[in-house]
């Protein structure tokens, strides 16, 4: 996931980019708070199931959906990507 703090889709997005649509969105992402979208072509979106993990770029944080909102992960002290042995 590139970001998952924005309202509104970004202006360039390329195939394949994919978001965690944030709380109040606008424009083609009205509506979808909370769910995955990605782009293929046009804005597509996902409703994540309970339990879900994803890689947020931007942040370099592990985030999970607990089934209302996305939450940091724990792993151990933290949930970052040296923790993880990447980097």
């Amino acid at each position: 996931v590139k970001d998952k703090d924005l309202t509104a889709p970004p202006g360039s997005p390329a195939a394949g980019d994919v978001y965690i649509v944030a709380s109040s969105p606008t424009g083609a992402w009205a509506g979808q708070a909370g769910k995955l979208s990605y782009f293929d072509q046009v804005w597509r979106f996902i409703t994540p199931n309970e339990g879900l993990s994803l890689w947020v770029n931007d942040e370099d944080l592990i985030y999970s959906y607990n089934g209302t909102a996305w939450v940091p992960s724990v792993f151990g002290e933290t949930n970052t990507a040296s923790n993880l042995g990447a980097g």
